[in-house]
């Protein structure tokens, strides 16, 4: 439905009608509801209010007044519709004036106001949308107060259909123009309520009876069993049937309408309770609404079903508001929770910002000793710690180069020191001269290795002081960049530990700020939860009186159909009465009934009597039909059960089921046409029965009552007979 699409406006007036939100708080998407939205929501006295809220002049702009005036009277509220539109209808203007004053004349209509119902559809423009609907009306009411030729005129412009065709066929017979009337009724389309009651009309009024019988009969055939469309049909067909002195047939067909009805009265008893949606209770009310009888008034059982249909979308509506409700306060709670996660990552930025500003600051201080530190640690550098740090490889080999050089010198010099302990030991003493040969050429060769070994070691040396000058100059390009770094930190280490500073207020701030959010999320959950409880309520509420509404006009349907069934029972009860009297079917049957034949239709025409009678406190027309004619039977009745009773000496007439009947029909329905009738009946009975008293006083009260009575003459000869005795 649309309304959903303005649920959130709806909870904005329902949970926020009069707060606003603490300082700080999130916002608050919701806006307060207009009179349209709670119109479109099916809340009317909402909208009622909301509108009279307005300034005067934009009240007679607001659009859907027609639809709120039809939506209040639908809930019942009919005093309110119409003091609202009295307030307003001064500065309304086309074409929602005659579309509201259409409105306020069926709320008149149904309320029987037909006076001032008229004068609301007069007032419905010829040129607006609403006029064909307010002119089916208008004349309706013209035809019912005597004005039949305006009615005709009206109706005329009325929208064309069966319900037009069945009230103009109406006011046409009203002025004597049958033949007209039935050529009316029978134009009508049929397919609709109207269409089939119009049709039955025609067949009810038709002069041709044979053709009429036949036409019924094959009508009653169609419809289904136990439907208002079999009431209406079977009804019209028996008394046609009367009308033609057939009562056998006619009772054969009202059995057949009577179990109809005893089905189309279970229906009604068996109809499940309304499942509590809104689409349930349409599917409900529209089952209901095609079960009511036709030809009854039915103003309060379909007042009955809007207040129904208004009550299940108010309910259908809260119940949509509910759920809105627990999305929200999840969504909520969500929220809150969402919070708490970034209120701890605010915190944690909060800290990690006083850290930053720490550390820069601790930078910037450790940035201004690195000058100093760099040379003492350039001063106290030893290359061979460093070669082995840079250069591993490069410094194992001069490691290796240095202890092969110590290695050899260490050989050399023992070599040398015993080759002068040999000298002065061994060669002292004068030599050969091959062997002084032998020792100069050793001296020599001596020499020799010693001068190789210093040219070695000059060329480690050297390789050495390359290597070295290399992580020399490694180092010191090393240390440049950690001072040029440290140089460049020390200046960037202000700027930082200023920033960091800077974004701490915000930071705080926001801190500050979501922590008010919890408690406002709180408070806004309590206010749901409070809004929940009384929307629960309310729904609960609108519940209950949609059922009590639905189980009322249940009742009022099924009351409807058993005075539909009381309605054939008393048909019935007439035929079976006719057939008794004429003793025969039909005026073409020649079948006497035999003494049995006739005491069982005696009983059935008794049980349709009796099956007629009104319920306690139902005023009827037929009451005093049905008790005199029980009255009657119940003589008849006691009459052969005293000749039954021949051979018995002690017999006795028993006439108090008939004389108690009498009396009913002069206590029960005073000024019935059967009064007369049924005082006769009571003094014959009482004179019967040997009570005189009674006969006299019965007699004397009929000449009081009815002194032009057919029984006049009779019941003065028996006064005279009991006054001579």
């Amino acid at each position: 439905m649309e309304w959903r699409s303005v649920l959130c406006a709806l909870l904005a007036a329902l949970l926020l009608p009069s707060a606003s939100p603490a300082e700080g708080a999130p916002p608050v998407l919701l806006k307060a509801a207009s009179a349209g939205e709670f119109v479109t929501l099916g809340m009317p006295l909402s909208a009622r209010r909301e509108l009279l809220s307005l300034p005067p002049g934009d009240r007679g702009k607001f659009p859907l007044l027609p639809r709120l005036l039809r939506q209040l009277a639908a809930a019942g509220y009919d005093g309110e519709a119409l003091s609202l539109f009295a307030e307003i209808a001064p500065v309304l203007a086309e074409p929602v004036r005659s579309e509201a004053f259409l409105a306020v004349g069926k709320i008149h209509w149904r309320r029987k106001d037909y006076r001032s119902a008229e004068s609301a559809f007069r007032e419905v423009s010829g040129k607006s949308a609403a006029r064909p609907e307010a002119a089916y009306y208008l004349g309706r009411i013209l035809a019912s107060g005597g004005n039949t030729k305006e009615a005709l005129v009206t109706l005329a412009s009325a929208p064309p259909g069966a319900k037009t065709a069945l009230s103009a066929g109406e006011i046409e017979r009203g002025r004597g123009n049958l033949a007209k009337a039935i050529a009316t009724w029978r134009g009508a389309a049929d397919g609709t309520p109207a269409g089939f009651a119009a049709k039955i009309r025609s067949l009810a009024h038709d002069p041709d009876r044979n053709a009429a019988t036949w036409e019924l009969q094959k009508v009653s055939r169609s419809v289904s069993a136990g439907t208002p469309e079999q009431s209406l049909s079977l009804k019209v067909l028996t008394r046609t049937l009367l009308r033609s002195g057939n009562g056998k047939a006619a009772l054969e067909w009202m059995r057949e309408g009577i179990s109809g009805a005893t089905r189309w009265r279970n229906t009604i008893l068996n109809l499940p309770e309304w499942d509590g949606t809104e689409a349930g209770a349409r599917d409900s009310w529209d089952f209901m609404a095609d079960q009511f009888p036709y030809g009854v008034d039915a103003s309060g059982f379909f007042a009955a079903g809007g207040r129904f249909l208004a009550l299940a979308e108010i309910e259908d509506t809260l119940g949509s508001v509910e759920n809105g409700i627990r999305r929200i306060s999840l969504r909520i709670r969500g929220a809150d929770q969402a919070l708490a996660i970034l209120h701890d990552n605010v915190a944690a930025r909060i800290r990690r910002a006083e850290e930053i500003q720490r550390l820069f600051l601790h930078y910037q201080r450790q940035t201004g000793a690195m000058r100093g530190r760099l040379k003492t640690a350039a001063d106290s550098l030893v290359l061979a710690k460093r070669g082995k740090a840079v250069e591993p490889k490069e410094s194992a080999l001069l490691d290796a180069i240095e202890k092969r050089q110590g290695d050899l010198r260490e050989r050399l010099a023992r070599l040398g020191t015993a080759f002068k302990a040999k000298s002065v030991n061994e060669w002292s003493p004068p030599l050969a001269p091959e062997d002084r040969i032998m020792v100069l050429y050793a001296q020599i060769r001596l020499s020799r290795i010693e001068d190789s070994l210093r040219l070695l070691e000059g060329k480690a040396a050297l390789i050495r002081g390359k290597v070295w000058n290399r992580w020399k100059t490694r180092y010191v390009m090393h240390l440049s960049r950690l001072l040029a770094e440290s140089e460049k930190a020390m200046a960037a280490a202000p700027k930082g530990a200023a920033r960091a500073k800077n974004m701490l207020p915000k930071l705080l701030a926001a801190y500050e700020r979501q922590e008010l959010w919890p408690s406002y999320f709180r408070k806004m959950n309590a206010r749901l939860a409070q809004d929940l409880v009384v929307l629960s309520k309310r729904r609960e509420g609108a519940r209950k009186s949609a059922l009590g509404v639905y189980r009322n006009a249940r009742k009022t349907l099924l009351l409807a159909v058993e005075r539909e069934e009381r309605a054939m029972q008393y048909l019935a009860a007439r035929a079976a009465t006719e057939w008794l009297i004429e003793g025969k079917g039909s005026p073409s049957d020649n079948a006497v009934l035999s003494g049995e034949e006739r005491k069982t239709l005696l009983d059935e025409a008794v049980s349709h009597w009796e099956a007629a009678l009104p319920a306690g406190g139902e005023g009827s027309d037929i009451a005093g039909e049905a008790l005199y004619a029980l009255a009657e039977l119940r003589l008849e009745e006691a009459e052969a059960r005293f000749f039954e009773q021949e051979e018995d000496p002690g017999r006795r007439k028993d006439y108090a089921v008939p004389i108690s009947l009498f009396r009913r029909v002069l206590e029960e329905v005073p000024g019935s046409p059967y009064e007369e009738h049924a005082l006769y009946g009571l003094a014959v009975a009482y004179q019967e029965v040997g009570d005189t008293d009674n006969s006299i006083g019965t007699m004397e009260t009929l000449l009081a009552r009815c002194p032009g009575s057919r029984f006049s003459d009779e019941v003065s000869l028996r006064l005279g007979e009991f006054a001579f005795d």
